[in-house]
């Protein structure tokens, strides 16, 4: 698809650092918009070829061959490829379902999975930047303590005091109002708290030092981990 293409590649992410890694390969030119180069908080270092061009200005306007940007300069491409991230939406969830979402973040969930306005619903998987697979297995054992019985669900009242507590403890960013971002300094927090809330078994912590290894070793070459 990229193949001696010209292509305009948006996005600081991980997703984009994945993709402007592969489209340098076999590109014939790659414009890359990002305003930044970090993830989890590390300096990413990267080995680009010269036929990828690193732009922080954002577009001004498109024209039928290309972009022209904020700094003033032209550009001519084939192809846009976006990784400029998404918003969580529920459309197929009813207004009375208790659940909305502002400024990126879901609300109201108490420890980021229960529902506290209807608590036999649950939303798994919603902290970004964290350990997968070991998280979603984490929540959905959180979940079934209270579904079984075994542990009884705090008052709503109580519940939303937790929500709007963890908000503030979790929050990365104090610019970006998303707490279900986590980061190398909260998400330990965060398992561990699960697992004492709910009295289950926590995160083994060899998977925590599994996750900080790669992280801090993906920031002296990427490619290496791609």
């Amino acid at each position: 698809m990229f193949e001696n293409k010209k292509v305009l590649l948006m996005g600081s992410g991980v997703s984009a650092l994945d993709m402007v890694i592969e489209i340098d390969k076999v590109a014939e030119k790659v414009i890359w918009i990002n305003n930044f180069r970090q993830t989890h908080g590390a300096q990413i270092k990267l080995e680009l070829s010269d036929k990828t061009i690193d732009k922080s200005s954002t577009v001004k306007r498109f024209t039928k061959s290309g972009a022209e940007f904020e700094d003033g300069t032209f550009e001519e491409f084939e192809i846009i490829a976006l990784a400029t991230g998404y918003d969580f939406t529920f459309p197929f969830l009813s207004v009375d379902s208790g659940i909305s979402v502002y400024d990126k973040l879901v609300q109201q969930l108490y420890k980021q999975i229960i529902n506290a306005n209807r608590p036999s619903m649950a939303i798994i998987g919603l902290p970004l930047f964290s350990i997968t697979m070991p998280l979603f297995e984490l929540q959905i054992k959180f979940c079934l303590q209270y579904w079984s019985g075994r542990k009884n669900f705090p008052s709503k009242n109580e519940m939303l005091k937790v929500i709007q507590k963890d908000i503030k403890v979790l929050k990365i960013d104090e610019n970006v109002h998303k707490a279900q971002c986590l980061g190398l300094a909260s998400d330990e927090i965060y398992y561990n708290d699960l697992a004492q809330t709910a009295e289950i078994k926590p995160l083994k912590p060899v998977f925590i030092k599994m996750c900080n290894f790669q992280v801090k070793n993906s920031s002296k070459k990427l490619q290496k981990f791609s």
